[in-house]
């Protein structure tokens, strides 16, 4: 009679899985769809919807954020300071991207954001030391070679902005537009 119980109860409740790992599986999925919705904001911000990308992403922050990962609590965040940034808001925008790298201390986006914010606060002393790191970090961080070069706009013992930053960026969108301003 056990044997049967411990039969239908495997059958039921997912072949033997405890509860910890239905729980986890449970975790996991609603962790996806997080990510999922994030993506289809994101992807409104791109289109041009910035407002409404702000909007359903403090919505969905006031609804996560408590259970929320860290991963998650990162994208939320950084695509908040990126819809503020598509608003004109450059100084709130900014404080998010700082407030965001908690969240992902060595997110590629994240350090190249940090120079952003910095450059955005007119700091680019700063800007400049977080671009770098994000470059240590990351060579191929075209943002944060971006950010590197318009950081040294004003420098004037800079005479080649390319060679502040690696040579496999020196063609990227973003090394350009920032060599050319």
């Amino acid at each position: 009679m056990l044997d049967l119980l411990h039969q239908v109860v495997a059958a039921n409740f997912g072949a033997g899985e405890s509860a910890a790992d239905t729980s986890t599986a449970a975790e996991e999925a609603i962790e996806k769809n997080v990510h999922n919705e994030i993506d289809g904001y994101r992807d409104l911000l791109r289109n041009g919807k910035a407002k409404t990308a702000k909007h359903l992403l403090e919505s969905l922050k006031g609804r996560v954020w408590e259970s929320a990962s860290a991963r998650v609590r990162f994208r939320i965040t950084t695509n908040i300071g990126a819809a503020m940034l598509s608003l004109g808001e450059d100084r709130p925008a900014a404080e998010v991207f700082l407030e965001a790298i908690a969240y992902g201390e060595n997110d590629p986006v994240g350090l190249a954001n940090v120079a952003l914010a910095y450059l955005l606060m007119k700091e680019s002393q700063k800007a400049n030391i977080a671009a770098r790191q994000a470059l240590d970090h990351d060579p191929e961080n075209a943002a944060a070679a971006g950010y590197l070069i318009t950081g040294h706009i004003s420098d004037e013992t800079v005479t080649d902005p390319f060679s502040l930053v690696p040579g496999a960026l020196h063609d990227t969108p973003e090394v350009l537009a920032s060599a050319i301003n």
